[in-house]
């Protein structure tokens, strides 16, 4: 009796680990796709990211080589209002 409970425990013994082989392949089967779609979907993202930067890009150049004014007094102002800021806290 001793025999046989301990060759039923080592039967249910591989078949467990077979069982767990198979989830393990299956699990990184779905991780593998799920890992392919979140690339090419973060890929795409990227690519229409980048498009909208250099449109971005353009057109702020553009604009500023029309009216450059606009940008130099926002860049001045905010120059001034930073140096006050840090002037400010020196002072404290």
């Amino acid at each position: 009796m001793n025999t046989q409970v301990k060759k039923d425990l080592e039967d249910a013994l591989v078949l467990i680990n077979k069982a767990a082989k198979e989830e393990k392949d299956e699990l990184k089967q779905i991780i593998h796709e799920k890992y392919t779609d979140i690339k090419a979907m973060f890929s795409e993202k990227l690519a229409h990211g980048t498009d909208t930067v250099k449109h971005t890009i353009s057109t702020v150049d553009k604009r500023m080589k029309e009216n450059p004014w606009p940008y130099v007094a926002s860049v001045a102002a905010g120059a001034f209002i930073l140096g006050f800021l840090l002037h400010r806290s020196d002072h404290k």
